[in-house]
């Protein structure tokens, strides 16, 4: 149940990002072009941006090291998936 949870929110946090990727390079261009400050606005979406970054980091992360059943099978015959030139 964790592992299914974790990965729909570590899928779903890709459309956040994607957003507000695409809107702090939008609203920067314009600004450049503009020639516009950089507004309090600018920066909401950038901090936006970057914890949200941060946060799909930590829960790939997660999900590889603790959750997913591929690394737990792979961790428990080490030996074996080690000596396997194939893996």
């Amino acid at each position: 149940m964790l592992y299914e949870s974790l990965l729909i929110s570590h899928s779903w946090l890709r459309w956040a990002i994607c957003f507000f990727l695409i809107v702090s390079i939008f609203r920067s261009l314009i600004g450049v072009l503009k020639r516009k400050d950089f507004e309090k606005t600018d920066s909401f979406f950038a901090i936006i941006l970057v914890g949200f970054s941060h946060l799909q980091l930590i829960l790939g992360l997660a999900l590889y090291l603790f959750c997913s059943p591929f690394v737990s099978l792979d961790l428990e015959n080490f030996k074996t998936t080690i000596s396997n030139p194939i893996m």
